[in-house]
């Protein structure tokens, strides 16, 4: 699981199987992962990752920049609990490295957005340079729990390697 850990938090390395929370109805990321996959090109239910054989180098590539890219923006949140760099919880949705990374891809920024995120700035015909995502408020638990869900998405639907 290195690609997949950080410091803080050690998701288990075994994702036979999604839990029932990862499969209840209630839990709130199914809806912005079912759009991810099917953005990134994966089917949100297949039960079993697909093989490495089977996936474009290419698609493989940008699924892991967008996971890892997802993962290193509530990583580095996490790893500041006390909220001393406020650039670490505001994404511009217009900046070219994130829109590339992931923002282009549905359901990214809905992810961000129930991980705490909020949009900001308003959108106008012209442009959406003012529009941000904001997290002002740290729920630590729904960000883990977030970052869980993001780790059992990559690893059973997109097939992503956990090394």
């Amino acid at each position: 699981c290195t690609m997949l850990k950080t410091q803080y938090y050690d998701p288990p390395c075994h994702y036979s199987s999604p839990s029932k929370t990862a499969m209840s109805s209630e839990n709130p990321f199914i809806s912005p992962l079912g759009k991810l996959a099917l953005s990134l090109g994966a089917s949100s239910d297949s039960s079993s990752p697909p093989s490495d054989n089977t996936i474009p180098p290419q698609l493989s590539q940008r699924r892991k920049i967008c996971i890892v890219t997802l993962l290193r923006i509530i990583d580095n949140i996490l790893d500041d609990p006390d909220q001393l760099n406020p650039k670490l919880r505001k994404i511009k949705v217009s900046n070219p490295a994130f829109h590339k990374r992931c923002g282009q891809w549905d359901g990214s920024i809905d992810y961000l957005l129930q991980c705490g995120f909020s949009m900001k700035g308003n959108q106008t015909s012209n442009s959406s340079s003012s529009r941000h995502l904001r997290l002002d408020e740290d729920d630590r638990d729904m960000l883990l729990y977030g970052r869980d869900m993001l780790v059992q998405f990559a690893v059973l639907t997109l097939g992503v390697d956990e090394q």
